[in-house]
């Protein structure tokens, strides 16, 4: 299964944000349904054979992308899935394809509010080990060391596209896992571009500590850990949150329809569009500093929470 995935230049975000802007397509890699996810699960997948598990047990919510690709990966390989679906509030009413596909795929869902979903994972672990069989739990979004490595290589694949260099390399970030081996993986095959995360959910200082373990557990010097993590809050951008994961504004959605108007490009309201809107804004709001320079904006697939 080949994993690159191509680099596009856009003429209407250049046009609009004054930029030589480029789109890094994630959501064309040709398996696990696309996306920064499916990489993310290919790596595990490997982890997981290696513990000979038979079961994967993990969390998250509805709009989940790595619950889709763990579900269309895993169980063609004859692995079960499990997940604790975490209930929790958005601004959207409308039922996400990433539910429907896991429902397809066979995956056994459990519900649990927030504060129940600890319990509920320790739960399904037992009941599973009782029946003999051997589970495996993975953090949800695959926020793992695995997960990380994934985008470190990442790094290596887009220095590898190109011989410019961009200035500015942003992706959208929600459990921190991809901007985490951006970053990472930045340092040694990215030194001239700076590395952006956009937050769609959690605001910066709940993001920082995520990243600074992620930085901690990197095959990375200290002297290389230091500079980054003394430097990282200048990486993270929470100024569009617009109320939490799920949430949305009508400048948001304003925002996704005219882009994919423009672009042809499906921007869902949970991760991609939320992220590209960010962006674009904080863009246009520091024109001085990056007119005319190169943008890349890592895509990282927005079809089934569209």
């Amino acid at each position: 299964m080949q994993d690159l995935s191509p680099i596009e230049y856009s003429p209407y975000l250049s046009r609009l944000t004054q930029t030589e802007f480029y789109i890094k397509r994630e959501d064309m890699i040709p398996f696990g349904g696309g996306g920064n996810k499916a990489r993310i699960v290919k790596k595990l997948l490997a982890m997981v054979k290696n513990h000979r598990a038979d079961v994967i047990v993990t969390a998250g919510s509805t709009y989940s992308n790595f619950n889709r690709a763990l579900a269309l990966m895993a169980i063609p390989e004859g692995i079960r899935v499990q997940i604790v679906l975490i209930n929790s509030e958005t601004s959207l009413d409308r039922e996400s394809s990433n539910k429907r596909i896991g429902d397809m795929m066979g995956v056994e869902f459990f519900s649990a509010n927030p504060d129940e979903v600890k319990e509920t994972i320790q739960n399904r672990l037992h009941a599973l080990q009782s029946k003999g069989l051997n589970p495996i739990y993975i953090y949800g979004g695959g926020q793992t060391l695995q997960g990380c490595q994934a985008y470190m290589e990442v790094a290596e694949e887009i220095s590898s596209q190109t011989d410019a260099n961009f200035d500015l390399i942003a992706t959208t970030l929600a459990t921190g896992t991809t901007f985490s081996g951006l970053l990472i993986g930045g340092k040694s095959h990215l030194k001239s571009s700076k590395i952006l995360g956009v937050s769609i959910a959690r605001e910066k200082n709940q993001v920082m500590q995520t990243v600074q373990s992620n930085i901690d557990g990197s095959p990375l010097t200290d002297k290389e850990k230091n500079e980054l993590l003394s430097a990282l809050p200048e990486h993270i951008l929470d100024d569009y949150i617009a109320g939490g994961y799920g949430k949305t504004t009508q400048e948001l959605l304003q925002f996704i329809e005219s882009t994919m108007r423009k672009t042809g490009i499906i921007l869902d309201p949970v991760y991609t569009g939320k992220g590209l809107f960010g962006l674009v804004d904080y863009l246009r709001k520091h024109s001085g500093q990056y007119q005319n320079q190169r943008i890349l904006f890592l895509y990282t697939g927005g079809f089934f929470n569209f």
